[in-house]
């Protein structure tokens, strides 16, 4: 019969320091129970398996004016300006679409690229990220590569009714194909990252962000002169609204790599 209480009684100080320490905080996705905590279980190095974006970005701008007259650039009316992506990787190759609409004209991009990425999360707040990547550039007629790194970055626990249940990554380097138009570099540097933490196991890590988003703009300018051959048009107002729309969900899959047997 000691031998039954001392069992209980060491289960019962086991569970208290889970509880205490956090074993038993959990993703979606998480083990049940685990007796290593949420911060010793992230703090590893990670290599990104899978990753999923889908995103679409509108942009509506309308511009009116006073008078007909007053628009001599003949820029008044709707303009819908549209950014749409659709990325996925898996097995290195990153396929994506980006398709660019300006005034009803789409302009279509497709990419597959050659990419690694490595997520190296450390238990002092900071984290560090390398990778590298290559794709052929049909408007250039050239094999671009390269790589890209951050390190030293910092990171840290959202918390709120579930504790630990998303983690925020400073100046996190995502994966975009339409910043290659811009820069070559298909990874763009986002000042402030958060995601949920849909898993986290011992090698496996899985991260979530879905996010939508709505603006508003107006812009009243000052009023104008505009002189023609025939007349002199004074107080011309020029107003402008801009409404934006983005709708974001991605989704990184990494693993913990086996280490390398001697």
């Amino acid at each position: 019969m000691p031998y039954f209480r001392t069992i209980q009684l060491f289960c019962l100080l086991a569970l208290a320091l889970c509880l205490w320490s956090g074993c038993l905080k959990r993703g979606e996705d998480d083990p049940w129970l685990s007796l290593v905590t949420r911060d010793d279980r992230i703090s590893r190095l990670w290599e990104l398996q899978t990753y999923t974006l889908e995103s679409d970005h509108k942009t509506e701008t309308s511009t009116v004016f006073s008078s007909t007259a007053c628009d001599t650039a003949g820029i008044g009316g709707i303009r819908i300006n549209n950014l749409s992506r659709d990325e996925t990787l898996a097995d290195t190759v990153l396929n994506a679409v980006i398709i660019k609409t300006e005034n009803q004209i789409d302009q279509t991009r497709i990419y597959n690229i050659k990419i690694t990425y490595w997520l190296d999360i450390q238990g002092n707040s900071t984290y560090n990220v390398t990778g590298t990547y290559s794709y052929n550039d049909a408007q250039l007629n050239a094999k671009v590569s390269g790589d890209f790194e951050c390190t030293q970055n910092s990171w840290y626990w959202e918390t709120g009714m579930r504790s630990d249940w998303a983690v925020t990554l400073l100046n996190f380097p995502t994966i975009d194909a339409s910043a290659i138009a811009e820069t070559g570099l298909p990874v763009r540097y986002m000042p402030l990252q958060t995601f949920d933490v849909r898993e986290l196991r011992k090698k496996e890590l899985q991260l979530e962000a879905e996010s939508t988003a709505e603006n508003t703009l107006e812009q009243i300018f000052l009023p104008y002169t505009v002189i023609t051959p025939l007349d002199t048009i004074y107080n011309c107002e020029r107003t402008v609204n801009t409404a934006t729309e983005l709708s974001t969900f991605q989704n990184w899959y990494f693993t913990h790599p086996e280490p390398e047997e001697e």
